[in-house]
Parts: structure tokens; C-alpha cells; sequence
């Protein structure tokens, strides 16, 4: 769908529709598109996110499964980066997914480091409140959604207050990163004193959600931003497709390592097996002794050997 509406690569209001997508999807086009590179980092991606989630739940971690998996996954990472040191150092027309060229800048590598480590706290709470609150507090879906609403209306709106700051006001744009990885890291320090157990959601947790949204806010939206400042021009359109898979779609990684947001079943606790007896039925005294011998009177010499008259 997003190829079909692209531009066509040849620029003429004149052309049809048929004539687009063939000029969309000609040769020259497709042999600019990086296919073993977006295959491998799929490989790669998914085999790892299913061995970190099934290892020790559905699978043991010494499994020939996951061994398997952990295995592929690593061979898919290292022909994924060897083949992009390819296309780099190779005149051929596909255009590298990932360049590593771009990790030689020691700014933009750490704005990529500081999106993944505040974008998977992002991603891992947005998926564990709501989960938490139909767990434990037995809330509808409905409400549950609503329980995420603190952080994201926070966030947009540190997301302008940050754009006001960096044009209005010249505030260098690392002082807001700086700021805001430090607010986040610690709205998510102290998410973690939120209590497991109770009736309804504590009032602190929208607080703290709160200032996950202003943290998250400042920090994300200026290094999407400033990440263009700091490349070529023909790498600027590089940026975004480059940032956004690492706190969108890389971050998930991160989330089977969270028990909450594994679909392991909980564990199940053996069946209750009655204790036995140290008395054995046979040799039990019964509590009425007159009734038990008016119905079973050829019993009674075993309990009794002079049993009483019944009247």
C-alpha cells in the first residue's frame, strides 16, 4: 500500500495510473531496494523475540527449539551487518537499509542509543498498565485503556513545549535530551514502588505516568529532530526510517524479558490429595454408639463386647 501510493520516480502529470505503477515498481526502482537486508533483520528480529518469550514458558531454556532459534537469530544479526558493510564499501545500486556509516558520528550514535534505552521503557509500560489493571484490579478493557491516559497526553504535549523551547527561547536541544532521559528514568525508578495488590488503581501511578509522558516527550520528539541536523543531506531521509524501528520496533525485543507481558500460563499448583488417616476407618470408634448399634448390631461386639440394651 505505501509503495502503490508513493510518487512515481518519473515526474509527469500526464502519466496514468498503470503507467505509475510501472514506473514505481521498474527495474531500475526495485534494484534500489535492499530485500536481503530487510530480510535478514526481519529473521533476526523475530526468531529473537520468540526465543526470549518461549524460552522457560512454553519451551525450557536448553530446548533444541530455543537453542535453534538463539542460534538463527545470531547468523540472521551477522549476515545482516555484513551485508550492509557490503553495500557500503560496494558502487552497486541498492541503497542499504541501515548505513553503517552513520555510527561513525559519535553524536548520532548516542542520540540512537538514548532512543532505544527511553523507547522500550515507552513501549513495556504501555502494554504492562493496561495489563496490570485487568490482572489485578479486574478493571474492563475500557477502563484499562483509560488508566494509560496521564501518559499519553503528557507526552504530545511535552513534545510542543520542547519545540517552543529549542526555537523561542534557543535552548540547546541536548540539555532538553539530558532533562528528559532523566525525568523518564526516574518517573520509571518510581513506577516500580506502585503496589501489585489491592481494590483500584493508586492515585500516585497517574502522577508518575505524568512525568513518564514529559520525559519521554522531551527526549524522543528533539532527538528525532536534531538527528537531521547532524547528517549529510543525502543521508537526512535516512534518519527517521533510522530512529523510529529503534523505539517502535526494536524495543519490543526487550518486552519477553518482562513477566507480565509473556502469554506463559500461570502455574498451576498440584491437586489437593487428602492426608491419610492414622486410624484407619475399620478401627474408628463411631460417635453414637447406641444408634450405630441399633442399625449394625453384628458390628457392635467389635467395639463393644458387652454392648448396652436398646430401648
Amino acid at each position: 500500500m505505501i509503495a502503490i501510493f508513493l510518487p512515481a520516480s518519473k515526474v509527469d502529470t500526464n502519466l496514468t495510473f498503470s503507467a505509475r505503477l510501472r514506473a514505481k515498481f521498474s527495474r531500475e526502482t526495485t534494484q534500489r531496494v535492499d530485500i536481503l537486508g530487510c530480510l535478514s533483520l526481519l529473521a533476526a528480529s523475530v526468531l529473537l523475540v520468540f526465543a526470549l518469550e518461549s524460552g522457560g514458558s512454553q519451551y525450557p531454556w536448553n530446548s533444541a527449539p530455543i537453542i535453534a532459534t538463539f542460534t538463527l537469530s545470531g547468523l540472521s544479526w551477522i549476515l545482516f551487518i555484513t551485508w550492509e558493510l557490503y553495500l557500503e564499501k560496494t558502487n552497486t545500486a541498492q541503497e542499504p537499509i541501515f548505513p553503517m556509516r552513520l555510527l561513525k558520528d559519535r553524536q548520532l550514535t548516542s542520540m540512537m542509543f538514548n532512543t532505544f534505552f527511553t523507547g522500550f521503557p515507552f513501549v513495556t509500560i504501555l502494554f504492562l498498565i493496561p495489563q496490570h489493571a485487568q490482572a489485578v484490579y479486574g478493571v474492563s478493557p475500557v477502563q484499562a485503556s483509560l488508566s494509560v491516559l496521564p501518559l499519553l497526553l503528557t507526552s504530545p504535549a511535552a513534545t510542543a513545549f520542547s519545540g517552543v523551547l529549542t526555537s523561542t527561547f534557543n535552548i540547546p536541544p541536548a540539555y532538553l535530551i539530558i532533562i528528559g532521559s532523566a525525568i523518564g528514568a526516574l518517573a520509571v525508578g518510581l513506577a516500580i514502588t506502585i503496589p501489585l495488590t489491592g481494590d483500584s488503581i493508586s492515585a500516585k501511578q497517574y502522577g508518575f505516568e505524568a512525568m513518564m509522558g514529559v520525559g519521554f516527550g522531551l527526549s524522543l520528539s528533539t532527538v528525532l529532530t536534531l538527528g537531521q541536523l547532524l547528517v549529510d543531506r543525502r543521508d537526512a531521509g535516512m534518519v527517521l526510517p533510522l530512529f523510529y524501528p529503534l523505539y517502535s520496533a526494536f524495543s519490543p525485543l526487550l518486552l519477553p524479558l518482562n513477566p507480565l507481558t509473556t502469554n506463559s500460563p500461570p502455574p498451576r499448583s498440584p491437586p489437593l490429595r487428602p492426608n491419610p488417616s492414622p486410624h484407619p476407618r475399620r478401627h474408628r470408634r463411631p460417635r453414637n454408639l447406641l444408634r450405630h448399634a441399633a442399625q449394625q448390631p453384628a458390628r457392635l461386639a467389635h467395639w463393644c463386647p458387652h454392648p448396652p440394651r436398646v430401648r
